[in-house]
């Protein structure tokens, strides 16, 4: 998505994990513009998407560009049953 080199944006999100299968800690990172952080859930008890369990949650990242690839990747093994998201926006900060 086109971006403006130097200004910071925040990513907005729902969060929740797929409880189908395990792992019960589901791990995830959010990349953007040579930056990254991680995020967790754990699906124990019911608190998964299948429940309708979910967090808002966010992050800031600064551009680089004048475009930026966003990617949330699951770190779990296999990749079946890991963090789910819904309701991506992301905006100037």
């Amino acid at each position: 998505f086109a971006t403006k080199s130097g200004q910071p944006y925040t990513v907005t999100f729902l969060l929740s994990g797929n409880g189908a299968c395990g792992p019960t800690v589901k791990t995830m990172s959010i990349i953007a513009a040579r930056q990254f952080t991680t995020f967790t859930w754990d699906i124990s008890n019911g608190n998964d998407a299948q429940h309708g369990v979910w967090l808002p949650e966010s992050w800031v990242f600064k551009a680089h560009g004048p475009n930026t690839i966003l990617q949330f990747k699951s770190k779990d093994s296999p990749g079946n049953c890991g963090p789910v998201v819904a309701a991506i926006s992301v905006t100037p900060s």
